[in-house]
């Protein structure tokens, strides 16, 4: 048994109280309300009734009926032999033989066997399921979570832990209990009514298919994340008695939205009474109402996978995805949701002034009207790393930034720039400093010089480029932490040679830089520029060696940073702690820091079907 310390992730021995790394507490903490000490394994806090507990959504899914009921198991028993999951609400039936209710983890901090944390993929395009498969064996219906949430990774929750007993199986999932029912919203805008009509109409020729369709016919089971996209709690087989007329999903918009446009409940009173049957004809009937409203281009979640097909342009009907597996993809272009950043920058432990310098500008531009709200957005992020020793160092990394910032103010209108403009905004402002080193007679090792890696955001695309070893690492929830950028150091340069890593890193000059701005001429700067676009929501995260050296980032820094792709993440906060903890890590030298949070959504603009269907 191991305990992984909440603050700086070490892993401790499983009769540790307190962490041997760091001295935090393994066995309470603090309320986040009052401050008040709260044992992990108490529910809310005694002092102002918090709550502060960790919970997870259990299934049970029973072989020995007799063994397993709501008799049997009260709020005041465990769900395993261990004790360690203390079952806190009634049980829910879901049918003969699963039923469904709310755990107490009363030992958050003890890693579970059953581990679903990033892996290290043997092979690229090895999924996280094939790698887990390799390691062990799983029932039928946690490989159906691990296959769905593979191409659902917002829609499925993870699963936490899985057994089996000689009377059931168990499967804790994330618990979205305490996330607001889709039911419980009164009105809806039109707009967002019809997106997530689109999302189910999507989704269920995905899940009909798999006999799954009784998932989305259980209000119960609908809930709204954090950005307000549609999501569930459970995966729900079928009965034997179960059918997926497409009646069902009218009758369930029937009551979740009730008080919308007239040609909406037509819509659904047409699926009841059987005269739209199949997939086609409802996403027909669906763009003739957004046709009639306007809706050219409003938002979907972005969770929509295989669609029904359209016609082609020979008129020639696509067979309903229902009829068969070979499904169309819809190829959606990407809209922007919003972009939230902020930076920080500290001295650390050992320096005695801070050399780093960072800059943000940024233009946001909001378009809204009845039916749709639209963002564009443009961004310029700039974290510098100066060297040169007291004061040089500073002005070479403000001068970087400042001219920057100057050059995209007059490069910059309504496209991302092109690589040519980019190269020639940095050695322009590599001559600079370069100048202002010869002006002052500064030669050799004295010359100033520093550091850069930049980003250039336009909407859902962005440019990236660096000089020297400060880093770019990107992150999403499906990819996990990767760094973008390459070190223009020694080291570096003699692994991309070939020689073992190791090796390269034992020589006494492995962390000199090969690039960097200011202390030589363009000849000798060859920036790298490269860019992207964003697919899912992504971090973005620039950063001065101070958070990069000895694998911070890569390992105790991942889990902070793999927490803040979501709204409700408070950027400001985490980023501090993430600096705090950077510092007992290293220390040794200055840190900057700017994160990025970019959330996308695909946008379903008037396109011709070959356009959209793949």
């Amino acid at each position: 048994m191991l305990i992984v310390c909440p603050h700086c992730e070490y892993t401790n021995p499983g009769e540790a109280e307190i962490c041997e790394q760091c001295g935090t507490s393994l066995v309470e903490q603090a309320c986040v309300n009052c401050q008040t000490s709260v044992p992990f394994s108490e529910e809310n806090c005694p002092n102002c009734g918090t709550l502060t507990g960790k919970t997870w959504w259990a299934l049970i899914i029973v072989a020995d009926q007799e063994k397993i009921s709501q008799d049997n198991l009260k709020p005041t028993k465990y769900l395993d032999n261990n004790q360690r999951y203390r079952i806190i609400t009634d049980l829910i039936a879901r049918d003969d033989v699963s039923f469904s209710t709310k755990v107490l983890d009363c030992e958050p901090l003890t890693l579970p066997e059953f581990q679903l944390s990033p892996v290290q993929f043997a092979h690229e395009d090895m999924t996280e399921s094939q790698s887990l498969a390799q390691r062990t064996v799983f029932t039928p219906l946690v490989e159906l979570y691990l296959e769905l949430r593979e191409k659902l990774p917002d829609l499925i929750p993870a699963i936490h832990d899985t057994w089996q007993d000689e009377t059931a199986e168990y499967i804790l999932l994330d618990d979205r209990s305490a996330w607001q029912h889709l039911t419980d919203i009164p009105s809806l805008p039109i707009r967002q009514v019809l997106t997530y009509i689109n999302q189910m109409t999507a989704l269920w020729s995905e899940f009909s298919q798999q006999q799954l369709s009784r998932t989305f016919l259980d209000p119960q089971n609908l809930f709204l994340d954090e950005d307000e996209c549609f999501v569930i709690q459970e995966i729900h087989k079928n009965d034997n008695g179960d059918d997926d007329y497409l009646a069902n999903l009218g009758r369930l918009w029937q009551g979740l939205f009730p008080n919308c446009e007239l040609t909406l409940q037509e819509l659904y009173q047409q699926l009841i009474d059987g005269e739209v049957t199949t997939i086609t004809q409802l996403r027909t009937s669906i763009e003739e109402i957004e046709s009639q409203l306007d809706l050219t281009d409003y938002d979907l979640p972005s969770l929509i996978l295989n669609p029904p097909p359209l016609e082609d342009d020979d008129s020639e009907v696509i067979s309903d995805p229902t009829d068969g597996d070979d499904l169309p993809t819809l190829v959606l272009p990407m809209q922007l949701l919003s972009v939230t950043d902020v930076a920080i920058t500290d001295i650390g432990h050992q320096r005695e002034h801070n050399e780093d310098y960072f800059g943000i500008v940024t233009k946001t531009e909001k378009r809204e009207n009845l039916h749709k709200t639209k963002y564009t957005n443009q961004g310029l992020y700039i974290v510098c790393d100066g060297m040169g020793g007291h004061a040089a160092g500073e002005v070479a990394s403000r001068m970087t930034v400042e001219s920057l910032q100057d050059y995209f103010h007059n490069h910059w209108t309504d496209q991302l720039p092109s690589e040519e403009v980019i190269r020639q905004g940095i050695l322009l402002t590599n001559q600079k400093v370069y100048q202002e080193n010869l002006q002052y007679g500064r030669y050799g090792s004295g010359r100033m010089g520093t550091t850069l890696v930049m980003v250039l955001i336009e909407n859902t695309k962005a440019a990236i480029a660096h000089v020297g070893d400060s880093r770019i690492y990107h992150l999403t929830r499906k990819r996990g932490l990767n760094q973008l950028t390459l070190d223009h150091s020694v080291a570096q340069q003699e692994v991309l040679c070939g020689v073992d890593r190791e090796i390269a890193y034992r020589r006494h000059d492995a962390y000199q830089l090969t690039q960097a701005i200011g202390p030589r001429d363009n000849s000798c700067v060859h920036p790298e520029i490269q860019f992207i676009e964003f697919k899912e929501d992504t971090l973005l995260f620039l950063c001065s060696d101070g958070f990069s050296d000895n694998d911070f980032l890569e390992t105790l820094g991942k889990t902070h940073l793999l927490s803040l792709v979501g709204s409700k993440a408070n950027l400001e906060v985490e980023l501090r702690q993430l600096l705090e903890l950077a510092n007992q890590h290293n220390g040794h030298d200055n840190l900057t820091g700017i994160l990025i949070r970019v959330k996308v959504q695909p946008s379903l603009e008037r396109a011709s079907p070959n356009q959209r269907f793949k």
